[in-house]
């Protein structure tokens, strides 16, 4: 009997202990998505209307008669991208993001300003991209302006770069499809003699 009692002695206290690290794990997990949170709306604040020289300067340069020019941005980097589309003198004819957000509530007439097609591509598990990604989808197609938007699953943000976050999200497969549906875009678009 007195084993009996220190047992359940024993798994009470474990059962307490246990509870304790996972409610304060919960708090770690929610004070973490809280910050990445502000985080990214601090980047949106500071990307939303970014003008980066140098990437003006890239695109003048390589300028010629009747060559078509292409943007293509990952993660905060489509925001740079689609910016760089909306500079009529930089002669971007098409333009695309991967795993991008930031974009999906700009206001139409910035979306309207947009040079050529965009092409969006997202994991399946990216909420911020691809509610970005469909909500930019939805305004371009009421404004008559096509967005092709692949979306690859099972992964989240990121999974293109094996060095992020240690690597935990890269995906070889979902960037071996990403490259594919890039080049495939982008040589549809800016290669094609299409009438």
């Amino acid at each position: 009997v007195g084993d009996a009692h220190r047992r359940r002695g024993l798994v009470e206290q474990l059962d307490r202990a246990h509870l304790v690290r996972h409610r304060d794990q919960r708090a770690a997990d929610v004070l973490e998505r809280e910050h990445r949170a502000q985080e990214h709306r601090e980047v949106l604040r500071l990307a939303a209307h970014r003008h980066d020289e140098g990437v003006d300067a890239g695109l003048r340069e390589l300028q010629r008669p009747g060559r078509k020019l292409g943007t293509l941005g990952f993660s905060a980097g489509g925001i740079d991208a689609l910016n760089a589309s909306l500079l009529p003198e930089a002669g971007v004819s098409v333009t695309g993001i991967v795993y991008g957000f930031g974009f999906g509530q700009w206001p139409a007439q910035r979306i309207q300003s947009f040079a050529g097609p965009v092409l969006t591509v997202t994991g399946a598990l990216d909420e911020g991209s691809l509610q970005a990604s469909v909500d930019l989808i939805q305004r371009r197609a009421a404004l008559g302006q096509p967005l092709e938007l692949h979306v690859m699953p099972m992964v989240g943000h990121a999974y293109a770069q094996p060095l992020f976050e240690g690597g935990k999200g890269y995906s070889e497969s979902a960037t071996k499809l990403t490259w594919h549906a890039i080049d495939g875009f982008f040589a549809w678009h800016l290669l094609s003699k299409r009438p």
